[in-house]
């Protein structure tokens, strides 16, 4: 079939198939561009009468496309069960905190939440021997610093002390009383002061790190914490040593990690020793041979008055420090195990 039609700028009549229709093309006369035109078949009019009018064959496929809409959508899909089982709730064992039993860490005390740890007293004398055999050198120097700090630090203390007296020297009731405050704070900030200085030394060295003897003297922040938990301590050993003597004991057992927790997890006063008493109620058995076994190496250090204190002083540290560290599962039956926080 052939196409004619006029070029728009020149009037030419063009000829061209249908096959080239709606195509781009360019007059050969005057090179304007031009779009062939678009040929529409006539439809038979038998055709149409087979097909129906047009507003009938309208009307059917809107009808069809409601009937789809309208339909109900039909799936495949198996129906969901959306009820939902409350997870069950577990104690932390660090603060004694409820948290969903999938928790990685307790969001309070920042402990890494695994199941219980199961305490062995060998695993923790056997791992401490190792710790300290294997930085023996480190250990000495550190147990040298110790005592050498402490005992320059009660000195300025006692001299702080006279000096007070001395200024109050008029008045004698006062002086006394003066010198006494003084003594009693004074030895009580240079204890906590190197307390906490020592935990983090220990920690550091018990968790495979390069500890820093500059880390022997506690932060100013965690000095005030660690005065005030040591008198409260202390204070509740002292009475419980005064009325039936086992209460004392309990206490000096069951509230002896409260210093590393404040060192290690940044507690407060009452936190750390309610945190201590929930990480070692469960292990009162275990924690009493570990006194005895402290208690049996300060006797033997006896005997070798000087060089037997530096040499069992940090051992001390160490043996406390391991099985801190067993107790919150940071060690876990595997040597120097690093801390999940």
């Amino acid at each position: 079939m052939t196409i004619e039609f006029d070029c728009p700028d020149c009037d030419a009549l063009l000829r061209t198939s249908d096959e080239k229709s709606g195509q781009a093309s360019a007059c050969p006369l005057c090179g304007s561009a031009l779009m062939i035109p678009v040929v529409r078949q006539a439809v038979p009019a038998t055709e149409v009468a087979s097909r129906g009018s047009f507003a009938d064959e309208l009307a059917t496929r809107l009808g069809s496309l409601d009937d789809r809409r309208t339909a109900p959508a039909k799936t495949s899909l198996p129906e969901l069960d959306l009820t939902v089982e409350a997870e069950p709730i577990s104690l932390c064992r660090g603060c004694g905190r409820e948290i969903p039993d999938g928790a990685s860490f307790c969001p309070k005390c920042r402990l890494a939440y695994r199941p219980p740890p199961t305490v062995d007293l060998n695993l923790i004398l056997s791992e401490s021997l190792q710790i300290f055999t294997r930085n023996f050198g480190k250990c000495l120097v550190a147990g040298v610093v110790d005592i050498v700090a402490s005992t320059l630090g009660i000195v300025a203390v006692i001299a702080l002390a006279g000096v007070t007296l001395m200024l109050l020297s008029r008045e004698p009731a006062a002086a006394l009383l003066a010198a006494a405050v003084v003594f009693i704070v004074g030895t009580i900030t240079v204890l906590a002061a190197l307390a906490a200085g020592n935990f983090r030394f220990f920690l550091s060295l018990a968790r495979g790190q390069q500890p820093d003897y500059t880390n022997m003297f506690g932060r100013e922040r965690n000095v005030g914490r660690m005065a005030m938990a040591g008198i409260c301590y202390w204070s509740l050993v002292c009475a419980g040593f005064a009325c039936v003597i086992i209460p004392g004991f309990l206490v000096l057992i069951l509230l002896w990690p409260f210093g590393r927790i404040i060192v290690d997890r940044e507690r407060g006063v009452i936190e750390s020793l309610a945190d201590a008493f929930h990480m070692t109620k469960s292990h009162l058995g275990l924690l009493t041979c570990l006194f005895l076994v402290h208690l049996g190496v300060l006797v033997l250090a006896a005997g070798v008055p000087l060089i037997g204190h530096i040499i069992a002083i940090p051992f001390a540290a160490i043996l406390y420090t391991v099985a801190y560290l067993h107790l919150t599962g940071e060690f876990t039956g595997e040597f120097a195990t690093p801390s999940d926080l």
